[in-house]
């Protein structure tokens, strides 16, 4: 059995307590099969998020995240990294039904937005969008959230450009397919990788 190395405390390159299980489960992987403990340590240390899994985007004057969902289990795991979030912050919820996200959409409300009600003071406002942007709206309006608080727009481009002077950090949401589009836009104004070559 390995055994940690000596010398400083490794770090996740990732946030969220769900990305240090995910880091463990690589070392423990990479480990097993037969690779060094401190060169799978540093492997998982330089790992730099991206496609929208924790991805960040220069946007506004804060800078913005985007975290891919695809199920309840996923999308509870970002809204308790939500919890920690100490300052006030915009949040995003794009929805789409597409083959790749699944037509069936009813899994937003085995999700629990009813966090979002905790945020008091610290969530500035919800904007929702995509293919089911309306179901969102919804869906967080029976979450708590006061629809005074909640935009709905559609358009990719004019989300984007109504946040490029926003003061607070900007937390974006998608599905699969919605995150491809959101990327495309952000790319557009922010820059950032390209994935597709």
């Amino acid at each position: 059995m390995s055994t940690m190395p000596s010398g400083p405390s490794p770090e996740v390159n990732l946030p969220a307590l769900y990305n240090v299980y995910n880091a463990v489960g690589a070392v423990a992987a990479m480990t097993e099969m037969g690779i060094p403990v401190k060169a799978a340590i540093g492997a998982v240390a330089s790992f730099k998020c991206g496609f929208g899994r924790m991805e960040s985007f220069q946007l506004g004057k804060a800078g913005a995240k985007v975290m891919l969902v695809k199920n309840p289990a996923g999308c509870n795991q970002v809204l308790d990294f939500l919890q920690n979030v100490k300052e006030k912050f915009v949040l995003v919820v794009c929805l789409n039904d597409r083959g790749a996200d699944g037509t069936d959409v009813s899994w937003i409300w085995d999700a629990e937005f009813e966090k979002l009600r905790t945020l008091s003071g610290r969530l500035e406002r919800v904007i929702v969008s995509g293919d089911r942007a309306a179901d969102m709206a919804v869906r967080v309006k029976y979450a708590g959230i006061d629809p005074r608080f909640v935009t709905l727009e559609h358009d990719y481009e004019k989300l984007v450009s109504s946040l490029e002077n926003e003061e607070r950090p900007v937390y974006m949401i998608p599905t699969y397919t919605a995150m491809l589009e959101l990327r495309e836009t952000l790319i557009k104004h922010c820059g950032g990788d390209e994935f597709w070559v």
